[in-house]
């Protein structure tokens, strides 16, 4: 026998079931849902990597936006007047319009006006807003 039909003869004799791991437990109609669920997983997987990433970017904006915001106000807290700031710390202190007028000799008008420039300075536009700065300035 020479080696050619030799191995002819092997590739005969050989059953594809058995190479291919195919049984009568496992067929392509079996194996179609489990397909089906490792690219539902796959595609899960890439949906909630890429949501991370755009929330990974959108805390990183925020972040970068807050420092700036802050670094702006320091600058801006810098331009505020004396009289501005001895105002914008009475409403630390949690008085209101006329006792800031009383405490500093000042009508209570004026004391409006100053609470107007510090706002306009530090592109806020409330109270809240302010203590929140003035405090973020402190860190």
């Amino acid at each position: 026998m020479t080696d050619d039909s030799y191995r002819n003869n092997f590739y005969r004799n050989i059953d594809l079931e058995q190479v291919f791991c195919y049984n009568e437990g496992v067929n392509d109609s079996s194996l179609a849902p489990l397909i089906v669920i490792a690219i539902l997983l796959v595609l899960a997987l890439w949906l909630w990597q890429r949501g991370r990433r755009a929330e990974i970017r959108s805390f990183s904006s925020d972040v970068a936006r807050r420092a700036y915001m802050r670094e702006t106000r320091r600058v801006a807290w810098d331009t505020l007047t004396l009289r501005e700031m001895e105002v914008a710390r009475c409403v630390i202190q949690g008085l209101r319009n006329a006792e800031i007028a009383k405490e500093l000799t000042v009508s209570v008008s004026t004391v409006e006006s100053h609470l107007a420039h510090i706002y306009t300075k530090l592109k806020i536009h409330s109270r809240v807003e302010l203590m929140r700065v003035l405090r973020d300035l402190e860190d």
